[in-house]
């Protein structure tokens, strides 16, 4: 029974725009720039393979994350992360104790089983990505569709390796975050999506950017943003909070309480997309990609500190 190896933390469907007519992309990565299939890159074996959390793990998970004053609908959402997370390796210690041991079956649940579960929340963003591509917004306005596209794009803003190796002090602190992370990333990205949907104080709005400049928008391994995450203030408190998701060389989609113009919507300056790529650079963790090998020169000698 063969078991997926190659597990993509960044979406193949979402970069194909920046391919070419042989489904190449543009890379940097280690300061070398070269052009690869999809599943070269993004990816790392084994990247979403269970490990198993006890009940001590699972008291912590929850203090983490819960706060308490939750409503009772959240609470209950992000309790089922960790009872999720936690099922497979219940439902193996069951079986073994009734007799039924397969290793391959157990093996290939633990290797992709949440490599599925992204599957399911990739299949939920498809339809918003075309509805976009093709520069329509409406779906927002529908509640249950507002509510679908938040939940898809603050997974993909938490899934990545970027996330995830960004724990690494953390876990030198005497907790190990990075093992708790799998679950803790889908609770942080539901308690988001749940206030872009619900906060009443705070109206998400969805806009898109148009590049009207020669050059085109780059994309990376850490692919949302927050475009107040800027260079200097890494490692610092940021109290300001905007998505950017470049969702084509051309198109770039704002996820903010702000409104926008449609002046400002329209950037005719390359020096504004020159900056939204080098935001895309100092968040990314190791891989940048684009349209063209030539629009990521610059960035091969660029420090990410």
């Amino acid at each position: 029974m063969k078991i997926t190896k190659r597990q993509h933390y960044v979406w193949r469907f979402y970069l194909r725009p920046w391919t070419d007519a042989k489904e190449t992309i543009a890379c940097c990565r280690n300061d070398k720039i070269f052009r690869s299939n999809l599943m070269g890159v993004g990816q790392e074996n084994y990247f979403y393979k269970f490990v198993e959390i006890n009940d001590d793990d699972a008291w912590l998970i929850e203090k983490i994350s819960l706060d308490g004053n939750e409503p009772e609908e959240l609470k209950e959402m992000c309790m089922n992360w960790i009872n999720t997370y936690r099922a497979p390796f219940q439902t193996i210690n069951n079986l073994k104790k009734m007799g039924i041991n397969n290793e391959e079956d157990f093996e290939k649940l633990i290797n992709e089983g949440e490599e599925h579960a992204y599957c399911i929340t990739e299949e939920i963003g498809k339809p918003y990505l075309e509805k976009i591509y093709n520069e329509d917004l409406s779906f927002y306005n529908n509640f249950d569709d507002k509510s679908g596209f938040n939940i898809y794009i603050c997974e993909q803003f938490f899934r990545t390796k970027k996330r995830h190796e960004s724990l690494s002090n953390v876990s030198k602190c005497g907790i190990d975050a990075q093992k708790l992370w799998p679950v803790l990333r889908h609770i942080f990205a539901t308690k988001l999506a749940f206030s872009f949907t619900y906060n009443s104080d705070k109206k998400f709005k969805l806009f898109l950017l148009h590049d009207k400049t020669e050059i085109n928008f780059i994309t990376g391994d850490q692919p949302v943003i927050n475009r107040y995450a800027t260079k200097e203030l890494q490692g610092k408190p940021i109290d300001k909070f905007e998505f950017y998701y470049p969702i084509n060389p051309k198109l770039a989609l704002l996820v903010t309480e702000k409104d926008y113009k449609d002046e400002d919507l329209n950037i005719t300056k390359e020096s504004i997309v020159t900056e939204l790529n080098d935001l895309i650079f100092y968040n990314s963790q190791e891989q940048i990609y684009g349209f063209k090998e030539n629009e990521l020169e610059k960035y091969k000698s660029m420090s990410r500190i």
